[in-house]
């Protein structure tokens, strides 16, 4: 009896993103099915690793210096913590590379052009955008847990300020040298969402801004992802399309902070007033931009229940 020999049939590339949608409107419950996704696309992502060697060049030579950017952070955290308390900022270093590096990996799953060829490498700006992405524990950290130290807030201040020179560098970049990716699109702005609130937290939790306005920030930040989410597991397609609103409050958002980090470490009356100004502004920037989005969202969901 002769041997027969089962071929594996091998994912089509081209329907990475219809299969990831189809796993998140199944599930039951719907983080599940974003975990669902997200492991799909890994898995399609490893699967075709070997077949795009210069891709997978790109990547890992990005995450080795990612990896060596992390190694920096959590020699910073232990030198600048006392007894056990490096455990939560080392720990959520660690996760948040790790939350990073799936990330990566699933953009291997979603280089392909229709004709099935290799279509996008991973990119300088999307490694500008990971390596803001992985700086996110230290910020986040080191607000909250070390108040009142001069030195720790001048770090801060001065890693906020370099996140946010490469929230400007890498779009400009990627459209300066044509090497917008679709990957970026989406990486770019939920990147800068999740480090805004993550810097607004740690300032809440130092006692930098108040409670209202914590809460306003997050509803900004947040609405966008959870309702761009259920509005694409409904099926319906839409453009993320940035508004002048949303960059006015982003803009004066970024100006606030900065100017609460320098009045906490230079305690100059006129930077305290001018941060007073400030935070009344973002505040009701973000009041106007969290109607606007709510508007826009049920909107969306009104035309999909409309077509229906």
């Amino acid at each position: 009896m002769g041997m027969t020999t089962v071929r594996r049939e091998e994912p089509d590339l081209r329907n990475a993103l219809p299969l990831m949608r189809r796993r998140i409107a199944a599930a039951r419950w719907l983080p599940m099915g974003f975990v669902s996704a997200l492991a799909l696309g890994i898995s399609l992502g490893l699967g075709y690793s070997n077949q795009l060697p210069e891709l997978r060049r790109s990547f890992f030579r990005n995450l080795a210096v990612i990896a060596s950017a992390l190694a920096v952070q959590l020699a910073i955290l232990a030198w600048l913590s006392a007894g056990l308390s490096f455990v939560i900022p080392i720990t959520a270093t660690i996760v948040w590379f790790a939350g990073g590096s799936v990330i990566l990996l699933s953009q291997l799953s979603l280089v392909r052009g229709n004709d099935g060829k290799l279509a996008q490498r991973f990119g300088f700006s999307n490694f500008l955008t990971t390596y803001r992405f992985m700086a996110i524990p230290l910020l986040a950290t080191l607000l909250p847990l070390f108040p009142g130290n001069r030195d720790v807030l001048l770090l801060g201040t001065t890693a906020f300020i370099v996140a946010a020179l490469s929230d400007v560098l890498d779009g400009n970049y990627a459209r300066f040298t044509n090497t917008v990716t679709d990957f970026g699109r989406i990486y770019d702005p939920v990147c800068d969402i999740v480090i805004n609130a993550a810097v607004c937290i740690g300032a809440w939790g130092a006692g930098y801004v108040p409670g209202w306005y914590t809460t306003l920030a997050l509803a900004r930040f947040f609405l966008p992802v959870g309702g761009g989410a259920l509005v694409y597991a409904s099926g319906r397609t839409w453009r993320v399309r940035p508004t002048i609103l949303g960059k006015l409050s982003v803009f004066v958002y970024v100006v606030f902070i900065g100017l609460t980090l320098l009045e906490a470490i230079t305690a100059a009356p006129f930077l305290a007033d001018l941060k007073e100004r400030f935070l009344m502004l973002s505040g009701l920037l973000f009041a106007f931009n969290v109607v606007y989005i709510l508007d826009r969202g049920f909107a969306l969901m009104r035309g999909k229940q409309n077509n229906s």
